[in-house]
Order: structure tokens, then sequence, then C-alpha cells
């Protein structure tokens, strides 16, 4: 009995000294904990709108660090209950909770608890990997021990709730308060700090957005805990746990604004790579929330109706809505063609697509990312389900100041959760006739007046491509005119008047125009109705400067950088010059007036008297354009497919945009009221007879039309028995023909015409 009791002893000492060399030859290489006494975690970069509240944060990692007196003690108290009720007292482990833990885990034959304390779970996310060993759990509980002999357990509690994962891309509290509540942490109720307090287990799992019932019965227990554990009174854990939760309407604070915040990314990590890369920056913008969200709705909601009105599935506009109808839907051709699907992985043009556990492959489209999820049509096949992915339709909107430039709201699609393309910025499409004014304004600096009568029927233009060699615009659903004034001609966009007036003005000046505002045209004649791709930004930054008197403003949208140690670090100016010549540009303000007064964008006089605009369509209904602005505020909206495909029929820019515009504007308005053009030096009105185009007189009253001085008609409507249209001034220089000068069919243009000529106005 006594060798063998000596034996059993002598193993027991062998057995320690070996766990004693394996523990050591483990420890061997540890980082040195005394680093995180200036331990600072990778840290967002906070957005700001003009207001100074916060839309979005920018970095790899969503966090707000924040020191523990700002953390109250309701939320610290209800992560040491979830996580670690010993914590204020152990030694960085917890021995009689490994034990439980251990236990627990046998029984249930997996690993289903881990009784690592807030120490310890500190110490994995600091310096280990969450690879689970036995070397790694006594590297862990080394670690846990050291932290804890060097720090203070506030310290620790610090570093730990503002280093854990809260779900959402939110790290640490503050940013989990913002995710959840849309409120910083020190303004959380105890059932809103029990909620957070419940995520570090399964963030996933207890996510109240998508498992809400889950959810509140975590939070509830982690109530309970608190009451066991002497932190809160058994009254408030009764109160608290009654209460609903009550979310943040969106899993992010930015969805309002996250393609506008996307655009400051890519320009912070463009001009401030260096900065954005430290992290901590306050980046305090132009963008007005309000004016914001009202066009998130307002092109959100055109979408919905065109898509309703053209019979095209659409995806619900938020990630949550879309996932969980993407969970509840079940494969049944009997009822539906339609279905949501998950792109797994692309490879050779080819998408590998879950549609709740039944995978299909569909070829793909620029914009289709994996990852996302897509509008799927499936169909009976030869060899199974046959599968084709529809495109959804998409708009954008860029807002500007028309004084300065500062952007005051800016939307890239539909929903920048199923889709993170800024169109806003990004997408380059064909204008179709909201190009128009630039030529109008060249018209008008030749001498040009807005009652020019110019020749409105079609003609054959030099084309190569074309059958015969010859190119003939021609005008939206057919229509025919033989003569009309400027102003006619742009308000309601005949193309055949646009094309012989831009061969009567010549390419120099409009592509010279254009070009002052960054807008490259081709010597083409079909440049005048939008054969040109720019982005919405570019177009709704060129019709600024028509808004601006000729004074273009580049897109200004920061104003100023404040690094993590409250220094300013860059400050913003709005940077503008004089591109167009005042005068003409205020006659051409006259002519986008009359748009709206009379001609294609009419819908829009609900806003008011003082407003002005333009619409685009390109052929076949595949993009439609607004334009347009009041005395203070420029706005453009586009609208199409990502591929080229038509939006409906009759889908021109007032069907398709101009509604988007108007439900937009009523808010702009309502912030920066509407009132009359200014007038700068150089201009007068002079009251025309409709009939005659000349002077009125008391005989033949008239109505008042803008003029740049000098160039109004000086004949009366008295003085003539005969309609002779004085329109033009005696001394105006003249281009390649008089502009009442009949365009021959036969003639030789400069220019041949592009191949692709946009038709619709």
């Amino acid at each position: 009995m006594k060798n063998i009791l000596s034996f059993f002893g002598f193993f027991i000492v062998v057995l320690f000294v070996l766990l004693g060399v394996y523990v050591y030859s483990v420890s061997i290489g540890l980082p040195d904990v005394r680093a995180l006494e200036n331990w600072h975690p990778p840290e967002a970069s906070m957005v700001y709108d003009s207001s100074g509240k916060l839309i979005g944060t920018i970095g790899a990692q969503n966090r707000i660090y924040v020191t523990i007196n700002k953390i109250p003690k309701i939320v610290q108290d209800a992560f040491v209950s979830a996580e670690d009720k010993t914590f204020y007292h152990n030694i960085g482990i917890d021995p009689a909770s490994i034990i439980r833990a251990l236990i627990v885990n046998v029984e249930k034959g997996k690993a289903v608890e881990g009784g690592s304390t807030i120490t310890q779970q500190l110490a994995k996310n600091l310096f280990l990997t969450p690879k689970k060993t036995i070397s790694r759990k006594i590297k862990e509980a080394i670690l846990a021990i050291e932290i804890t002999h060097t720090f203070p357990k506030s310290k620790i509690l610090e570093m730990y709730l503002n280093q854990i994962y809260l779900g959402h891309g939110a790290f640490g509290v503050e940013a989990a308060s913002e995710t959840y509540f849309g409120k910083h942490v020190w303004q959380l109720s105890l059932d809103e700090a029990a909620l957070l307090a419940g995520l570090p287990r399964a963030p996933t799992k207890y996510d109240p957005y998508i498992n809400p019932n889950l959810a509140l019965q975590r939070r509830n227990y982690v109530l309970y805990r608190m009451y066991k554990d002497g932190y809160i009174t058994k009254e408030d854990y009764l109160k608290a746990s009654q209460r609903p939760i009550v979310l943040n309407k969106h899993t992010n604070p930015i969805t309002n604004s996250d393609y506008f915040v996307s655009f400051v990314k890519d320009y912070m990590y463009k001009n401030f790579p260096d900065l954005i890369y430290r992290g901590g920056l306050k980046i305090y913008t132009t963008l007005n929330e309000t004016l914001q969200q009202a066009a998130e709705n307002a092109v959100r909601n055109q979408i919905l109706y065109i898509s309703k009105l053209e019979h095209y599935p659409v995806l619900p506009w938020s990630i949550n809505d879309t996932i969980a109808k993407f969970k509840a839907q079940k494969i049944d051709l009997k009822k539906s063609r339609y279905y949501i699907g998950f792109v797994k992985s692309i490879k050779n043009n080819q998408a590998n697509i879950d549609i709740n556990g039944t995978e299909v492959t569909a070829k793909i489209f620029p914009g289709i990312n994996a990852g996302e999820y897509v509008m799927v049509e499936l169909s009976n096949g030869k060899s199974g389900l046959s599968a084709k992915i529809i495109p959804q339709l998409q708009s954008a909107l860029v807002s500007m100041n028309v004084h300065d430039g500062a952007i005051l709201a800016l939307v890239g699609g539909y929903s920048y959760q199923l889709s993170s393309y800024n169109r806003a910025v990004y997408a380059l499409r064909q204008t179709g006739s909201a190009i128009k004014p630039i030529v109008y304004l060249a018209a008008l600096m030749k001498g040009y007046t807005q009652i020019t009568e110019i020749d409105a029927t079609p003609h054959a233009y030099k084309d190569p491509s074309a059958p015969g060699g010859f190119w003939t615009p021609r005008n939206y659903e057919g229509e025919s005119f033989t003569t009309i004034t400027l102003r006619r001609a742009l308000a309601y966009s005949v193309n055949t008047a646009s094309v012989n007036l831009l061969a009567q003005v010549g390419f120099d000046l409009p592509i010279s125009l254009a070009a002052r505002v960054g807008i490259k045209l081709p010597p083409y004649y079909s440049m005048v109705l939008g054969s040109t791709s720019v982005t919405p930004l570019q177009l709704t930054n060129m019709f600024q400067a028509f808004a601006n008197l000729g004074t273009y403003c580049e897109p200004y949208f920061i104003t100023k950088i404040v690094n993590s140690q409250n220094q300013v670090v860059y400050t913003g100016h709005p940077v503008c010059y004089n591109v167009f010549p005042a005068p003409y540009d205020r006659v051409l303000i006259s002519m986008l007036e009359y748009v709206v007064k009379i001609g294609t964008g009419y819908a829009a006089h609900v806003l008011g008297p003082y407003i002005a605009g333009k619409t685009g369509t390109t052929n076949h209904y595949d993009d439609a354009w607004f334009e347009g602005f009041s005395s203070d505020v420029v706005t453009g909206v586009w609208t199409g497919f990502d591929i080229r495909k038509r939006i409906g029929y009759n889908m021109a820019g007032a069907a398709a945009s101009l509604p988007t515009w108007i439900n937009y504007m009523k808010e702009a308005l309502s912030i920066y009221p509407e009132k009359p053009f200014p007038l700068p030096d150089g201009v007068e009105y002079v009251e025309i007879d409709p009939k005659t185009h000349l002077r009125a007189t008391p005989s033949c009253p008239g109505e008042p039309i803008l003029f740049v001085k000098g160039t109004a008609p000086e004949e009366t409507c008295h003085n003539t028995s005969s309609p002779v249209l004085q329109s033009l001034n005696p001394n105006q220089p003249q281009t390649s023909g008089s502009p009442l000068q009949p365009l021959n069919n036969n003639s030789s243009p400069p220019q041949s015409a592009q191949p692709t000529n946009p038709q619709p106005s």
C-alpha cells in the first residue's frame, strides 16, 4: 500500500512538473501586457451633417472610444452580470467557472460554455486568435492574470467595453449605442444597457432586428442576473423586463446618408489617406439631413411607383426585410416566377445563387456582386430550373446650394444596403435633351434672342454609319414644326430645331462652354440631343452654373476636419469662378423658366412661379432626367437601369424623374423659399407682341421678355402689317449662315453625326 501511495505521489509530482514545463513553453514569446498602457484601438472617423449631427462613420471598425467615466454604472454592471460576475475580485480567471463549464460541456458532449472572464476575453481579442485549442486557452489565462496584475479593474473594463464586438459592425458600447438606439452610451436606459450586455455571447443569435424574441429573452435574463447580483432592485428588474425593445429605425445610423458618406469616404481615402488611416477624425460636411431624408423618400417612392406601374419585381428597400422575405419564400412556380436570391459567388460571368436552400446559376450583368441579394426569375428548363437575374430600377439625386456648390443631399440608388454603387457620382449616362441649354446659351452669345425664329423642319446630316450615309433627327412622338422661336424650341424640346440651331451656331462655342464646367462634348450634331455621357453630379453642377448667373462652383461638401487631438487639420471653402457671361446666362434662365411655364417641365409649376429646369430622355426611354433649380437650390434626378433597358413606355424625363424632383423640392423650398432670380447688369425686359415678335404697343399688347441689352427688336408691331419676324440685332455677328436661312438637305455639314443618336426629348 505504501509503495502504491509513493508511486501515485510520484506520478502526481511528475504530472505537475510536465504541466509546468508545458505551461512554461506555451508562455514563451507571449506579448508584454504593459504595452496596453498606451493602447488605443482602431477608431472610426465620424461624419457630421451641417448641423453637427452624426450621420455616419468611416473606418475598418466602427468604434468610438469612450473613457470609463462616460460609461454609466448600469452599463458596466450589466456587462459584469452577463459576462463575469466575479470580475471585481477574480485574478483574471475564475477557476470555478472553468470547472463548471467543463462539466457542462462533458454532459452535453460539445462546447456550449466557455468559462472565460471579461479579462480573458480581452486578452483573446487583443493578443490571440479565436482558434479553440488547449494552448490558446492556457495563453489566454496567463495573459489575463498578467493584465489583472498590471492594471486596475476600471481600466480593464474600459478596454473591454471599447473592444468587444456587439453586432452590425459595431465595436464597443458607444458605437453599439448609436447603432441600436441612435443615442450615446451615457443616455442608455437600464433595459437598453441589458440588451447590449446580452450581445457578446452571440451577436447574430441575439440580434434584436433579426431575432427579436430571442433578444428579448436574453435581455431579460441579463436583467435577472443584475437583480440576483444586487445591482438593481426587484422593482427595477420587473419594470425594465416589461418594456418592449425599441430600436433605432435602422440597423445603421447612416442609412439615410450612406451614399453621401461613401462619397466622403472615397474622397478622404483619395485626398487625405494618412489622416483617414489613423482614424479618430471628425469630418463636418454640408449635408442637410432633413433634405437628405426627403431625397431618400422621393427616390424610393418613385421607384416603387414605377415598378408597380410597369410590373417590375422589386426587392424590399430594407436589408432586414429582404433577408426575412428571402428566408420565408418557398419555390412554387405555379404561384410565382420571381424570387429573392443571394449571390454566393461569381465566376466567368455566371453567378451561383442561393434561393433559400435551392441553388441555381444565372448570367450576370455589370453591377452584380457576390454577397448581394437579387431578384431572380425562375422557369423550368430542360435540365432543371433555369434562372435569370432581373435588374432593379434605379435612380440618383444630387442637390446643391446654387451660390457655393455645397452638396445638400445625395442619393446614389434605390437602397445602399442592397447596392452600394453610387450612381449619383460614378454612373455615366447619356443626358438626352438635358444638355440642350448649353447649345442655346451659345446661340444667345452669338446674338440670337429668345424670340429668334429658327428652322424646325427635319434635315439630313452626313453620317457614314446610317443607311444612305445621312442621319435625320426626329422629334419626340413624331411631332413636326416649320419654324419656331428659340424659347419655344427649348420649352418643347424640339430636336429638329435644336440640331438645326447647332448647325448654325457651330460646334466650337458649345464645346468650349461645356468644357468650362467639366463636360466633354463630341463634335457631332447628335451632341445637342445628349449623345454624350455624364454623371448626375456633373450635369447638376452644370445647371448650378446656369442658376448662379454663370458662376461655376466646384462640388463642396467638407467644411472642416478635426483630428483625434481636437486640432483642425483642414478647412474647406467654396471654389467658384465665372464660366458664362452673366447677361446671356440670365436670359437662358428665363428660357428655362419658360420650360416650366409651358413646356416639358410644366408639372413643376405647382411649386411656384420662380422655377426653371429641363427634361431629358434618351432613346427607347432608357434614361430619364430632370435638372432644375430655384434661386437657391439646384437639383438633378436621373432614373433608369444599370443596363440599357427601357424604363417603360412614355417614361420620359417628365414622367419618370420630374415627380421625384418635385417631391424633393417641396421640402427644399420650405427651407429655401423661392424668390425671383436676380437681374444682373446688361439685361432688360421688353414688352413683345406674341404674334409679330415685335415691340408691343397699346394697339398690340405683349408680354415682358428678357433680352441682353441691345438685342431686342427696335420695330414696333403697329409699324407693319405683315408678321415680319425681326429676331436678330442688325449688328449680330454672322455664323455659318443666317439663323433664318433654311438648311439644305444636300449641304455638307462640317462633321458627321455620331452613330448612336438619342432622339426623344
